[in-house]
């Protein structure tokens, strides 16, 4: 089954206007509703603590900032009005490797927003971070990115630089995770639910570059942390003949959906893959840039605007044989609801 095909089952269902998910959808507004209103006004940056948000109506406000927790299982929120503009931020649950040069940029989770009305013009982002440039250091390997999937067979996460054979840190694989009719277990207050469900969507976390302070030794770059759909790019080789330091790869981007029964207005969503970082000089290898994520939209109308693009690969050498790579593109879904 090709990637589309398997996301919109997983989304959609088979023989049905958007399978279990809506059923899910109704469960979940009816528990918002039922909650307290919850408003995020002031300009600064608020983390919750949890990530599960319940409301009646969730405001985020102009100048805010709302982050999630950098937790593997998805994000949820579900309220019955959600007014946002502002921005809403997915967690970073998978690690950018670390290593004696720069670390790489972390992948972003997953956020599922369930909502009976929307308004506003803000932007929900659930972006992979920069790859770190190049720092000259002693000389060591740089570490992979970690993965955010806990229910998949394929790492996402990029690798690292190795400075003893000038390899450069591999971008991390499209991870399409596991799933399957099976009892998932929301919270205590939604108990236990059998239904097709997307486990997570997170993307990897970029490999670190290496940084030498010996100009014998080389500095390849990090590779770009993989998410859903989309592998992350190669980090670039160096050069051995001077003292420098590799850009790490970028992170891999996340997984944003939107669930609502009337019309989505022209909010900005973002799941781009993270920039590698670039080298220290041309002497070294530039990190691979992260892929980009998914953003699915199920909605009678969406007047949203929708970027999924790769991360850029870094600067550094040029190598003739092995550069740095731009991290793959996303997708986006989206689905006109119709409610009988």
């Amino acid at each position: 089954m090709g990637d589309m095909a398997m996301l919109n089952q997983i989304f959609l269902g088979q023989g049905r206007k958007v399978g279990p998910l809506y059923d899910l959808y109704r469960e979940m507004v009816r528990c918002g509703k039922a909650a307290a209103n919850l408003s995020y006004t002031a300009s600064q940056t608020y983390t919750l603590p949890d990530n599960v948000v319940l409301a009646n109506t969730l405001t985020i406000g102009a100048g805010a900032v709302v982050k999630l927790p950098n937790t593997l299982e998805p994000a949820i929120i579900a309220c019955d009005s959600l007014v946002i503009n502002g921005t809403l931020l997915a967690g970073s649950p998978a690690a950018g490797g670390s290593g004696t040069g720069a670390s790489g940029g972390a992948g972003a989770g997953a956020i599922f927003i369930f909502a009976r009305s929307i308004s506003g013009g803000g932007w929900i982002k659930a972006n992979g971070a920069y790859g770190g440039n190049g720092v000259v250091t002693s000389v060591g390997s740089g570490a992979s990115g970690g993965s955010s999937y806990f229910l998949s067979t394929t790492k996402a996460g990029g690798g690292g630089g190795a400075t003893g054979t000038n390899t450069p840190g591999v971008g991390g694989n499209k991870c399409l995770p596991l799933y399957s009719t099976l009892g998932f277990r929301f919270p205590h207050w939604l108990g236990k639910m059998d239904m097709d469900l997307l486990i997570s969507g997170g993307g990897g976390g970029g490999g670190a570059g290496t940084g030498t302070n010996n100009g014998n030794i080389y500095a390849p770059g990090g590779g770009g942390g993989g998410s859903v759909v989309a592998d992350g790019g190669r980090g670039g080789e160096g050069n051995s003949s001077q003292f420098s330091a590799a850009g790490a790869g970028g992170g891999g981007a996340g997984l944003i959906m939107v669930l609502s029964e009337n019309a989505v207005p022209a909010l900005t969503l973002e799941a781009r893959g993270g920039n590698g970082g670039n080298a220290y000089d041309s002497y070294a290898g530039g990190g691979g840039g992260g892929g980009g994520g998914v953003i699915s939209v199920i909605a009678p109308t969406s007047y949203a605007s929708a970027h999924v693009t790769g991360g850029n690969a870094g600067s550094g050498y040029n190598s003739n044989f092995v550069s740095p790579v731009a991290g793959g593109p996303g997708t986006v879904l989206l689905t006109r609801l119709t409610l009988s």
